[in-house]
């Protein structure tokens, strides 16, 4: 077994969709009156507001076996 690449080891990664801020910032723009905006944050939707995502190369583990070591990663899950 050799450490994950992809995680460094840790077993998990920043999710990608909020940069692992937790969060993400919806705009509503009112087009019927003045064409104002209004701004209202969530909690992230891909990682439910944990900032982080488990590892899609290693599943948490940290570790990979030995033949899994390829620097080229293909986040749909496939080693290239």
């Amino acid at each position: 077994m050799t450490t994950c690449q992809q995680c460094g080891g840790q077993g998990k990664i920043k999710c990608g969709k909020c940069g692992g801020t937790g969060q993400l910032q919806i705009t509503e723009i009112e087009t019927v009156s003045d064409m104002s905006q209004t701004f209202h944050t969530i909690l992230c939707t891909k990682c439910d507001g944990e900032r982080w995502q488990l590892c899609p190369r290693c599943y948490g583990s940290g570790d990979v076996h030995d033949n899994e070591t390829s620097d080229v990663f293909d986040p749909e899950g496939r080693d290239t």
